[in-house]
């Protein structure tokens, strides 16, 4: 007993069909078979698809389905139901603004007329002033270090050994400082017999420039001239193994 109409599966003895109501076709010898006149239905209603996809209407409506396969997308699907394509949204483009145009008021324009003319006919002078002016900064932003506040440090130098031919260790600079050092063999080579056990000699600091004095017996300190340096009357100028007095 299923109906030629709508295909639906009746049970044994129903004269319509319960979906559609269309007469049921059965055998003219059958004890259901009841002949009725057809009933007009009308034409079969479409689904939600066939009318427009997913209720839309217009173009949209055309455009929402999938790339891949061409199925219905309902709106803000990710990935497409049936072959699981992702969906990429497009969103409308917005409408553009139309920019206004800009109007001053006259009496706004005759005074930057007015600045501007001002400026042209500022002397050069003037304005370098002013430039300089912005560039102070104030010394009243400036960081003070508690630690430094009135301290003054000492000046510091080094003297760095140079090694003999047949020297291997490596040898370290050493550090002084103070305005006034002493040069002594336990503080610049403790095993040289040749630096006398007292004051050798002595390296003062004035005015931000160094000198060196001998204080030793054998009158052995000597500077090597390696470049040009101040000589006076009297100075001890070593030359090979040979010493000279200079006079001037």
């Amino acid at each position: 007993m299923r109906c030629k109409n709508c295909g639906w599966p009746n049970q044994p003895g129903e004269t319509n069909c319960v979906k559609c109501h269309a007469p049921l076709e059965g055998d003219a010898g059958s004890e259901n078979y009841i002949p009725q006149p057809p009933v007009n239905v009308g034409e079969p209603r479409k689904t939600v698809l066939e009318a427009s996809p997913l209720g839309q209407s217009g173009p949209a409506a055309e455009n929402n389905t999938c790339t891949q396969c061409g199925f219905p997308l309902r709106p803000g699907s990710i990935k497409c139901p049936k072959c699981g394509a992702p969906v990429i949204a497009t969103a409308p483009a917005a409408p553009a603004m139309p920019r206004r145009a800009t109007v001053l008021n006259p009496a706004i324009e005759e005074i930057a007329a007015k600045v501007n003319e001002s400026k042209e006919n500022e002397p050069k002078e003037q304005r370098n002033v002013k430039f300089k002016t912005k560039n102070i900064t104030n010394s009243s932003m400036k960081t003070i270090n508690p630690y430094l506040d009135g301290f003054d440090p000492e000046p510091t130098c080094s003297l760095k050994p140079l090694k003999r031919s047949n020297e291997r260790k490596p040898l370290e600079p050493i550090d002084f400082e103070g305005e006034e050092i002493s040069l002594t063999r336990e503080n610049t080579d403790p095993d040289n017999s040749t630096i006398s056990t007292e004051c050798h000699a002595v390296i003062t600091n004035e005015n931000g420039k160094w000198y060196i004095t001998d204080k030793s017996d054998a009158k052995t300190t000597f500077v090597r001239a390696g470049e040009k340096i101040e000589i006076t009357d009297g100075s001890i100028v070593l030359l090979g193994n040979r010493l000279f007095e200079f006079h001037a």
